[in-house]
């Protein structure tokens, strides 16, 4: 049986997983400009990750939903699965899906690169 100090690590790993995979995506991608990223350390998972700033409406509403509203799904056991599209515009077309799946708070990762998005078809990266 898992005691409650293993609960929170779990918890505080999972959570920075999430973050500094999504943030990181964000990074790598372009999707804010470099300028709204800091160098920082992340001690739970001993590594260094780029943390997106809340320079801008947009950046501030994927920090939220990344901090509060994941976190808190996380916290409650009612994440099941966390899907995050990246559009080639704002009305599409889909080019990236990166997925995780959580069975009792431990994470399943999984990434799909699109040339076009066609949901009969997966393409897959595990």
């Amino acid at each position: 049986m898992v005691n409650h100090t293993e609960q929170e690590s779990s918890l505080v790993l999972t959570r920075e997983l999430l973050r500094t995979a999504i943030f990181n995506i964000s990074y790598i991608r372009g999707l804010f400009p470099v300028k709204y990223f800091r160098n920082i350390s992340v001690p739970a998972l001993d590594m260094k990750m780029k943390k997106l700033m809340p320079m801008d409406a947009e950046s501030r509403r994927l920090i939220g939903w990344v901090e509060k509203r994941v976190y808190d799904a996380l916290q409650k056991k009612n994440l099941k699965t966390l899907t995050f599209y990246i559009c080639e515009t704002v009305d599409g077309p889909m080019i990236e899906e990166y997925t995780s799946i959580f069975w009792d708070s431990a994470p399943f990762f999984s990434t799909t690169f699109l040339d076009s998005f066609d949901s009969s078809t997966f393409f897959g990266l595990v």
